[in-house]
């Protein structure tokens, strides 16, 4: 675990992630500005973690891509109870779902994934869907890919 503090950005680097998919994807479910910096944080982390890993030959590319689609494969399963509960509701029940959908699978109670069973950090899980999120992979509003035209 080589990135154990939370990251702070200046204001410059704040105003460039700030037009990254990832951080549109939460704002179409309000998240509050504290929990937009942590996510940013969180981010930032998970891929330099990440790519510290493939740069020192400690993650095989393979294992990364399998970890993506774990994850993806999670998110899968619960989306479908946030489609399910949002259908036919108007966009403001939609926007209070996702941030619903959002803090309970993914702040409360976090994705059960791990990269290697011997690395259970909030951080790199979190992060890893965040890096998800910003290649539109998945998302929190359950009109996220329409929304944000998001050409499949």
């Amino acid at each position: 675990m080589d990135f154990t503090d939370k990251i702070s950005l200046t204001d410059e680097e704040l105003k460039t992630i700030k037009s990254f998919n990832f951080i549109k994807q939460l704002q179409l479910i309000n998240i509050s500005s504290r929990m937009e910096t942590t996510a940013i944080s969180d981010y930032y982390r998970a891929f330099q973690q990440r790519s510290k890993w493939l740069r020192e030959n400690l993650l095989n590319p393979q294992e990364e891509i399998d970890y993506d689609k774990k994850l993806i494969d999670d998110w899968d399963r619960k989306f479908d109870l946030l489609a399910d509960e949002c259908e036919n509701e108007p966009e403001d029940k939609k926007r209070v779902n996702g941030n619903k959908f959002y803090k309970k699978f993914y702040i409360e109670t976090k994705p059960r994934v791990f990269i290697r069973k011997q690395f259970e950090e909030s951080y790199l899980i979190l992060g890893s869907c965040h890096m998800l999120s910003n290649k539109f992979k998945i998302g929190w509003h359950s009109d996220f890919e329409e929304l944000l035209k998001v050409k499949k």
